[in-house]
């Protein structure tokens, strides 16, 4: 109650009057009027001073709110503009920039039946491997005199604003693009393949057949509880979503919300019963159809929701799953504040099993 009634009197408390009122708490002299060059130098110059604020110290300087009111504007649209990257991807946190291995442990055999004798065998662990590598991605801008000195509030939350779309924008299209360009074909040494053996099921299909309809979606979940671990066991996990395009959005939602469903063609109008209804969320991202060597607008993927482990991974630095704004010096002949976005992440393709391609297409 008390911070909320603070906040009414700090109702239109704009730049201006947050340059006075920093130059006020370092006790130097505010003039009366507009912002001018030496007044806003003055505040810029102002080093961080430590203010006690309900027993927590914190610090107070221009360019120190200013990032902290451009982080604010950045996560907000960062947050508003997401994707389905975190949907439909595995999370893990490393330390630094160096590629690193994960290692899951996998069973091998089933229980047994425990003799009269008492004697439990024992069994054995198995290791996969998966790797990733953090990169950083970052983007510079200036809070310049000009926005200072116009009172420009509305400028300076663009910037940010635009930042945190920029940073929503670039992981959708890394974890999209690592998925569509993972290697396609017949052969097991392919990351989506046709083939089958008695240690790996196919997890790929093509043709005119696997347009996305009421049949497709059928063989696609056959495929993948079809799918086996490393010993020849089913994985016993179950898809719950529905990736695709925007060219199959309507019909993805239709597959999920409609009791009947209605066939595409010439030649067959009746309706069925939807035996789908419910079971696979739709998830629509832009850049599926765009993205890739060849793109293709047709492509669909069925997945599980992400646990510890998934088709992709994305890896972040120290589990900073936002990006930040960091504050950097302006070069001398600059008067403004200089800061850049920064986001640090890593996506790389980890378990193909956990996933069922279709073409969409012939």
């Amino acid at each position: 109650d008390k911070a909320m009634n603070d906040c009414v009197s700090l109702r239109n408390f704009n730049l201006h009057k947050l340059i006075h009122a920093t130059l006020h708490s370092h006790g130097k002299s505010v003039g009366i009027g507009g912002i001018d060059d030496s007044t806003l130098l003055a505040a810029l110059e102002c080093s961080p001073k430590s203010i006690n604020a309900a027993a927590n110290f914190s610090t107070l300087s221009l360019p120190g709110i200013l990032s902290r009111v451009a982080n604010k504007g950045m996560l907000a649209s960062y947050q508003d503009s997401m994707g389905v990257a975190l949907r439909i991807a595995a999370q893990t946190s490393t330390t630094d920039f160096k590629q690193f291995d994960r290692y899951r442990l996998t069973e091998a055999g089933l229980f047994e039946e425990v003799p009269a004798t008492g004697e439990i065998k024992s069994s054995t662990l198995t290791e996969e491997m998966h790797q990733n590598q953090v990169r950083q991605y970052a983007r510079m801008f200036g809070v310049t005199r000009v926005m200072l000195i116009n009172d420009d509030l509305d400028a300076l939350m663009q910037i940010p604003s635009k930042l945190g779309r920029m940073a929503a924008h670039t992981l959708e299209q890394a974890v999209i693009t690592k998925l569509v360009e993972a290697s396609t074909g017949a052969a097991n040494s392919n990351f989506f393949y046709s083939n089958s053996s008695a240690k790996a099921k196919p997890n790929y299909a093509a043709g005119a057949e696997t347009v996305l309809d009421i049949d497709s979606l059928g063989t696609a979940y056959k495929m993948f509880l079809d799918q086996v671990d490393s010993d020849g066991k089913p994985i016993m996990v179950e898809p719950s979503l529905l990736l695709v395009s925007n060219k199959n959005a309507v019909n993805a939602g239709k597959l999920f919300n409609d009791g009947s469903y209605r066939f595409t063609g010439t030649d067959i109008k009746e309706t069925i019963d939807n035996q789908w209804r419910g079971r696979f969320s739709p998830l629509v991202s832009p850049y599926l159809g765009t993205l890739g060597s060849t793109p293709s607008e047709d492509q669909w993927y069925l997945l599980p929701s992400p646990s510890d482990t998934a088709v992709v991974n994305v890896a972040f630095l120290r589990g900073q799953t936002r990006p930040t704004i960091q504050q950097s010096e302006v070069d001398f002949h600059q008067l403004g504040v200089e800061m850049r976005g920064v986001f640090d992440f890593g996506v790389e393709l980890w378990d193909r099993r956990l996933a069922v391609k279709m073409k969409g297409a012939a």
